[in-house]
């Protein structure tokens, strides 16, 4: 699609049959981002590396990145950038992309919002136990355990989700920082 601003999007489903399609959020991004680093680096073919930074660029599209709004500084959205919550399990996916763009591309830049959303999953996207959220609302600035009012998921809306349900992805960002800085923190 010319000049979308998905440039750089994956698609998570397509129905052929009907033709309507569904593109990815911030967890299919980052695995995708994964992927293709690791297939260039087997294969050593740039078009897969180029095509690995392009998502990125749409990764850090759903990064919010705003100091002075200190309890969303770092978090993901989930879907799009308008997106007004998150599923920080989701999220912790995309803190993992951007780990591997960083170790695959050496950029700054890419280590730094790493950095940014482990601090917003520690402080804001989990809970005084050190439980991840399952969900987070940007406009309140808090998380929880019900899905919020998610569009799509009316159903699971008030269920109580369990602590740490879907979460390995918080240890695996904290790890993969943890290699790539030293920081203990």
């Amino acid at each position: 699609v010319h000049d979308s601003a998905d440039l750089g999007r994956f698609i998570y489903e397509h129905f052929r049959a009907t033709g309507w399609m569904r593109a990815m959020g911030v967890w299919g991004q980052a695995v995708g981002i994964m992927g293709l680093m690791n297939l260039a680096r087997r294969l050593g073919a740039s078009k897969y590396r180029n095509a690995a930074i392009l998502a990125g660029e749409y990764l850090k599209s759903l990064q919010i990145v705003n100091p002075a709004d200190e309890r969303n500084h770092g978090g993901f959205r989930e879907h799009t950038p308008q997106t007004p919550w998150s599923y920080p399990r989701d999220a912790a996916t995309g803190g993992m992309g951007l780990c591997a763009l960083y170790k695959e591309t050496g950029q700054e830049e890419y280590l730094q919002r790493a950095m940014w959303f482990a601090e917003w999953y520690h402080r804001f996207g989990s809970d005084s136990g050190g439980w991840p959220f399952s969900y987070f609302d940007f406009r309140k600035g808090r998380g929880g355990y019900t899905g919020g009012e998610v569009v799509g998921e009316e159903d699971n809306a008030n269920r109580e989700r369990v602590k740490g349900d879907w979460q390995a992805g918080g240890g695996l960002v904290y790890w993969q920082l943890y290699k790539l800085t030293g920081e203990n923190k």
